[in-house]
């Protein structure tokens, strides 16, 4: 899952990225997501911070990607004990709705 290449490379936006890593892979533990975005943003913060606005502003949407991926991993913990996959993750954002993390077609 390189979810790197797909906001840098292929110009998708964090949270779409997300989704679509899960969707690729369902079996992935969902904390290589966190991992995998705050890697991301302490490799490439400084650089985006003095780059164009358009950088800048695709540094925020990662860094609200992490906070919201974030708050959706502490209420899986709160709901299951065993080991969370990015499948569990889907279901909790088709379940929910979720505005945010939009999932079509569970």
């Amino acid at each position: 899952m390189s979810l790197a290449n797909s906001v840098l490379a292929d110009r998708v936006i964090a949270r779409t990225a997300v989704v679509r890593a899960c969707q690729d892979n369902p079996l992935a533990p969902v904390p290589h997501l966190t991992l995998a975005l705050s890697s991301m943003v302490a490799v490439l913060e400084e650089e985006w911070l003095m780059g164009s606005l358009a950088e800048q502003q695709q540094l925020l949407e990662v860094y609200r990607t992490l906070l919201a991926l974030s708050a959706d991993l502490a209420v899986l913990d709160l709901k299951m004990f065993e080991r969370k996959t990015c499948s569990d993750l889907l279901a909790y954002w088709w379940d929910t709705e979720d505005k945010y993390f939009v999932v079509s077609g569970a």
